[in-house]
């Protein structure tokens, strides 16, 4: 899947210092693209992210810098009786960005996290 949005974030204030300026905070684009695949009750998942820069003063003279964030997951489950069980391993950030949604607040760097999941369904089909 992959979804785009372009904006134009622009103050419509006739006779205004900020009129024809960009909005705050608000950025020129946002991308987003994904896969995933399944076979014999494994999934791999691929998930980004492309964030234009946003501005933070409304003189437009201070701004973000653009980003890009990848995330990867991966996991396999099986099912028995009314049971499934999953192992789920992802790491997001995979590429180690550095980026701030707030000016001055880094976000975290590449993270990994690892998990099971238990689910209990009436009507399970082994997969």
């Amino acid at each position: 899947s992959w979804t785009n949005k372009l904006v134009l974030p622009i103050h419509r204030m006739p006779e205004s210092v900020i009129d024809s300026r960009w909005l705050l905070y608000r950025p020129g684009y946002l991308q987003q693209i994904g896969a995933e695949f399944f076979a014999y009750g494994a999934s791999l998942k691929f998930c980004g992210r492309m964030v234009g820069k946003r501005y933070l003063l409304e003189a437009n003279t201070k701004w973000t810098e653009p980003y890009s964030i990848w995330d990867v997951a991966a996991s396999y489950g099986f099912g028995f009786w009314m049971t499934k069980i999953s192992a789920i391993v992802s790491v997001e950030n995979l590429f180690d960005e550095e980026y701030q949604i707030l000016d001055g607040y880094p976000m975290p760097g590449r993270h990994y996290s690892a998990g099971i999941q238990f689910s209990y369904e009436k009507n399970i089909i082994n997969n």
